[in-house]
């Protein structure tokens, strides 16, 4: 039986691709590994060292780990690095953010450590200053799944069965493109399978 693979929209974060002959089981597994099991990068916790703001701390802290991050290849899960998840430049960036009111923080007012780990959008606001209102601190970025926060869900999902096949609707809720999402998840159950036969083989 031959797979058929037929990509309906492929813009940005958003992809639609119909596939045939495969069962529901895989579509499904597919669309878990996509929103819930691929790395996405995004604020774990908040040094602060100023914030007179009209949002309390934990309000603020919230509001920048929901900021959608893009970051380039080559950085770890904190558990799987050799630093042993103490925090190091292979498995964590900082983002500095320093503004003095009155006026709108924005998301790209953060200066990341790392040029190419930035917020996916610069406009997303994030508090409002008046005079005399400043906040001063550092945001630190780790990678992480979705399975255990929803600040590192890669996408939302969802399928649609018909014609002998099922359509996917992705949408690509991080710095990744919606294809990303899609090659990664497949990335991940391949690999996932291949380990499975290699115990199996073991056993038998």
């Amino acid at each position: 039986m031959i797979m058929e693979v037929n990509v309906v929209k492929n813009k940005g974060k958003i992809l639609k691709v119909s596939v045939k002959d495969i069962s529901a089981g895989f579509a499904n597994a597919l669309r878990r590994v996509a929103y819930s099991e691929i790395p996405v990068m995004a604020v774990d916790y908040v040094d602060i060292t100023v914030n007179n703001s009209g949002l309390v701390d934990e309000i603020l802290a919230h509001r920048l780990a929901m900021i959608p991050l893009k970051w380039p290849n080559g950085y770890q899960l904190s558990e799987e690095c050799k630093c042993g998840g103490k925090g190091c430049s292979n498995c964590t960036a900082k983002l500095r953010l320093k503004k003095n009111g009155p006026s709108t923080v924005y998301s790209g007012d953060m200066e990341s450590d790392d040029k190419h780990v930035q917020p996916d959008d610069m406009k997303i606001p994030i508090a409002e200053l008046l005079e005399g209102q400043n906040v001063d601190l550092v945001a630190v970025a780790r990678l992480g799944i979705g399975k255990n926060h929803a600040k590192h869900q890669a996408a939302t999902i969802g399928y649609s069965k018909g014609g002998g096949g099922f359509t996917f609707n992705i949408e690509s809720t991080t710095g990744l493109s919606g294809a990303d999402v899609f090659i990664r998840a497949l990335d991940i159950i391949e690999e996932r399978a291949k380990e499975f036969a290699k115990l199996v083989r073991k056993e038998l």
